[in-house]
């Protein structure tokens, strides 16, 4: 399969675990997410790109306090984004984050507004909160932004870049 694959075969995948002929369960629709992300060209995160989830942590960590000294004192998400980056570091933290029954994957609670008022109330700073989304979505399991690849031909081309229509195979079922 050529990756990124075109959307119209994501049509297909859906309506495989929709349709009930696949087994509706968590491990399923995890598997369908992870495949949906490696077929997109985004990837998944793995011990390899934690190195440059660190790095990519630190440099958001810095460009916070730089533009808001003494954020980890004041706000929560802040400072469990420093616990996270910490752990990442010394290796008691593989991401993906499991969401629990108590807390979703990561708390964004104050997260979503955090990076709009890190240059005070006013003046909403876009970038930062760019580089805040591009280091925590790695923690949710997705491959850092600067460590996706680009795309790939399939290697011995089987798939038409856009998939068949099935109009023929509905129109074959509703006669059965």
């Amino acid at each position: 399969m050529p990756i990124p694959l075109d959307s119209s075969y994501f049509g297909k995948m859906k309506y495989l675990t929709g349709s009930g002929d696949v087994r509706d369960s968590d491990d399923v629709s995890r598997a369908m997410a992870e495949i949906i992300l490696i077929l997109l060209g985004r990837g998944l995160i793995r011990p390899r790109h934690y190195p440059l989830l660190v790095s990519m942590m630190d440099d958001f960590i810095a460009a916070a306090e730089r533009n808001r000294p003494g954020l980890e004192k004041t706000d929560e998400f802040f400072r469990e984004y420093c616990q996270k980056r910490d752990e990442v570091a010394d290796g008691r933290l593989c991401p993906p984050i499991e969401p629990t029954s108590e807390q979703n994957r990561f708390d964004f609670a104050s997260g979503k507004t955090l990076a709009y008022f890190l240059l005070g109330e006013t003046e909403p700073d876009h970038e930062l909160y760019t580089q805040m989304v591009r280091t925590v979505r790695p923690l949710m399991g997705y491959r850092p932004y600067f460590a996706r690849t680009p795309p790939m031909p399939a290697p011995v081309p089987g798939l038409s870049a856009v998939a068949p229509d099935a109009a023929v195979l509905r129109e074959w079922e509703r006669g059965k």
